[in-house]
């Protein structure tokens, strides 16, 4: 069964502990050495303050992608043309049963 998450260049392997404190867990993970060399570069850049931050947010960002992936499809699945008939039948009410604000 294929995962519904994209292919991340990394793999957890083993949580140690939950830091409660800071609400973090620490985790094991394998990763080509390539790309550490990269996420250490950009740490040196300053473009993440640590490889956590930097892991952090590219996990943070696939969560989202495929997140709205997921939305895509099931956008995909509407009936544009029943959705606007839905739309019209309830836009075709009495206006004068509204409340007046």
């Amino acid at each position: 069964m294929d995962s519904p998450l994209p292919t991340l260049a990394l793999t957890f392997m083993l949580a140690i502990w939950y830091d409660h404190g800071m609400n973090t867990a620490k985790v094991t993970i394998s990763i080509h050495p390539d790309l550490l060399r990269q996420i250490d570069s950009l740490v040196l850049a300053n473009v993440f303050q640590s490889r956590s931050q930097a892991f952090q947010i590219a996990v943070e960002d696939t969560l989202k992608q495929s997140r709205r992936s997921r939305l895509e499809a099931e956008c995909l699945k509407l009936n544009p043309s029943a959705e606007q008939a839905e739309a019209e039948l309830g836009c075709s009410y009495d206006l004068a049963q509204w409340p007046e604000y």
